[in-house]
């Protein structure tokens, strides 16, 4: 690849306002050297799944940009997508050619035939859209230059709406996820998907109404910027999942009595350690990685949920974690706290050949310190060989205090 920085910027801020659908024909003009969408993909077929003009580059998932090139006969890719019925799929091409005339994107079924195709003669982008998958399964996603003999670069991003109305489902390997201050899945603000393996706060469904910030001027008056998240690597310090909640800390009526149950303190409070609290002080986060488990392998599989907006240190933290195992006495399930300091054993190679693993309402250990808000990151490793797995979903249950 060579696009520059200042040309990626472009192409960015071009997927993000989803650009053009293409020319306002159904066939590119006629010539000896262009190039069509196949009505069928030969799906099973001896030497691969699509006209030999394509080349198979892998899978793709929603939310990750793939970037690649044209260089002449090697100027048609073919992307594996696993979509799921009822998902709305945008695919977006962003190309830069030296050689040759136009692009375009194309999406095949899982059965091979041919959903819809657009394409540009002229320009930098041609985008696609299909309202409903209208299965599950495995779509083909088609790059390709309009002439064969086209040189270039390119951007492939697809885009799966989320959340909000009947759009709730993502693909295994990817989380509904939204922009701040979109409303977090209200009607008329859906989220995307995103790959897991990114970062997250995972806070829309407990503070999906309060800004975010980085300072207490970014606040109104009488509030103050709360549980901005610490122990983040350089990358992540001043970004958005670095952000705390703007919150009015002023005692409520009822804030301070002894209880026993939740039910026992007033309106915004809950039972914390026998205290009516805040009840912005606990938090339950939820991720759905679905994330395939590395086989006999130590380094394992990790995903990090960044809780942010709650008080300054932990008072109990409880984890549910839901893995697809075919022998779970190959697994080991660890949580470590934000400081990395304290690490917490879940399951280490017990059982057997049990189909799948449920850990619920499991007490997890954390430094006393101001740890809370940060990265908490569970690890599943398989320690052998031959049986496989998933980790599926896991959650944090949380409260927290003042210093």
């Amino acid at each position: 690849m060579s696009l520059s920085p200042t040309r990626l910027a472009i192409a960015l801020a071009l997927v993000t306002l989803a650009a053009c659908a293409g020319d306002d024909a159904t066939t590119p003009p006629d010539t000896d050297d262009d190039r069509s969408a196949p009505t069928t993909l030969a799906l099973g077929a001896a030497k691969g799944d699509a006209p030999s003009w394509f080349v198979d580059r892998g899978t793709v998932v929603a939310g990750a940009l793939v970037q690649g090139d044209f260089a002449g006969s090697d100027s048609a890719h073919l992307f594996r997508y696993q979509g799921v019925a009822g998902q709305r799929l945008m695919a977006t091409l962003l190309f830069d050619l030296s050689e040759g005339r136009g692009a375009a994107v194309a999406i095949w079924g899982p059965e091979g035939a041919l959903i819809d195709w657009a394409w540009a003669a002229t320009g930098t982008n041609v985008s696609l859209t299909v309202a409903q998958l209208p299965a599950d399964g495995a779509y083909r996603i088609g790059a390709f230059s309009l002439t064969q003999r086209a040189t270039g670069d390119y951007l492939l991003d697809l885009t799966v709406d989320c959340g909000t109305g009947d759009l709730a489902v993502c693909s295994p390997g990817t989380l509904c996820r939204w922009d701040w201050g979109a409303g977090c899945g209200a009607d008329g603000w859906p989220g995307t998907c995103r790959p897991a393996e990114a970062p997250h706060d995972a806070l829309c469904d407990v503070h999906d109404d309060v800004a975010r910030c980085h300072e207490a001027a970014e606040c109104g008056d009488g509030e103050r910027c709360v549980g901005r998240p610490s122990y983040l690597p350089d990358d992540l310090a001043g970004t958005d999942v670095a952000r705390g909640c703007c919150l009015d800390t002023t005692a409520l009526e009822g804030e301070g009595l002894s209880c026993a149950a939740d039910a026992d303190c007033g309106p915004g409070l809950i039972c914390i350690l026998g205290q009516c609290s805040p009840a912005w002080m606990g938090a339950e986060l939820v991720s759905t990685p679905n994330a395939s488990i590395p086989d006999d392998d130590p380094a394992g599989v990790s995903d990090t949920i960044i809780v942010a907006c709650l008080a300054s240190v932990p008072v109990t933290v409880h984890a549910d974690v839901f893995i697809t195992h075919s022998w779970v006495g190959d697994l080991e399930v660890v949580i470590t706290d934000p400081s990395g300091d304290v690490q917490t054993t879940l399951w280490s190679r017990e059982g057997g050949s049990d189909d799948g693993l449920e850990l619920l309402d499991v007490l997890v250990s954390h430094t006393a310190d101001d740890a809370v808000n940060g990265p908490w990151t569970l690890t599943v490793i398989d320690g052998a060989g031959y049986d496989t797995g998933a980790l599926a979903e896991w959650r944090l249950r949380l409260t927290s205090r003042w210093d």
